[in-house]
């Protein structure tokens, strides 16, 4: 049991390094689409009840693993360097930390159980330009378990994310398409062997909140189809958000967002 939680983690975290796909050179806030001098947000997920077309709050509760209920602080920068992930009865599941270079790149994250102890470390590698291009994980004794890679296009998109074991061996690889205002509008993730193991692509609105979801199986038949509707606060950040899937509601985010 206790191999399987921090097998699903480690997915976890994996998942949530993958996700930052732009230049490391700008700062969480930027990356993150959040507006102006952002010290802390808290989310908090509901499933959808859809009564005679009225939608409110169910019970908590998200569809993946990696999409959990958080409390995300920023220092003055806007570069994040806290994060608390919590279970379904909002019980402390993880709390990362986060180390930065005086050039703003992360360098370093740590990954702390709900009892404090230490369960995972990563420490992050940049080229000339800023960019992300290398993150190594480790076990709480030290010993390697996974590596990541980045690739990057001239305006400083990531556009390739290699995953391995820490036997070298290849997990997963993923590729990325970008509009000219530089939002993900294509992903593309292939299996060990090289073979296509699902396509996504993205639409977004004018603040650049993404508004739909399309996901396509191996053979670029459409499985399903996600949009997304906000409710904004006088920064133009979003402060509630309703999940629809193949125009069904499912789940209700609500958002906190604390300002310096």
């Amino acid at each position: 049991m206790k191999q399987m939680k921090k097998a699903a983690l480690l997915l976890l975290i994996l998942f949530l390094i993958s996700c930052t796909t732009q230049n490391e050179q700008k700062n969480s806030l930027t990356k993150e689409n959040l507006k102006g001098n952002v010290k802390s947000v808290k989310v908090f997920s509901f499933v959808a009840v859809d009564k005679f077309g009225e939608i409110s709050k169910g019970e908590s509760g998200r569809e993946n693993s990696w999409e959990t209920d958080y409390y995300r602080k920023y220092n003055e920068k806007g570069n994040r360097i806290e994060a608390n992930v919590y279970n379904s009865d909002g019980s402390l599941n993880y709390k990362f930390n986060y180390k930065y270079d005086d050039k703003g790149n992360k360098i370093e994250a740590n990954v702390y159980n709900s009892d404090g102890s230490l369960n995972y470390k990563f420490n992050y590698k940049y080229d000339d330009k800023g960019n992300k291009i290398e993150v190594n994980g480790y076990n709480s004794d030290g010993s390697f378990i996974s590596k990541s890679t980045y690739k990057y296009d001239e305006k400083g998109n990531q556009i390739e994310s290699n995953g391995y074991n820490s036997d070298g061996s290849l997990i997963s690889k993923s590729t990325y398409k970008y509009d000219d205002k530089g939002n993900q509008i294509e992903e593309n993730e292939y299996n060990s062997d090289g073979s296509l193991n699902y396509k996504k692509t993205y639409k977004y609105d004018y603040i650049g909140s993404q508004i739909e979801e399309n996901y396509y199986n191996s053979v670029s038949v459409i499985i399903s189809k996600s949009t997304y509707k906000y409710d904004y606060d006088n920064k133009n950040n979003w402060i509630k958000r309703i999940d629809f899937k193949n125009d069904i509601p499912q789940y209700i985010l609500e958002r906190e967002i604390e300002y310096y």
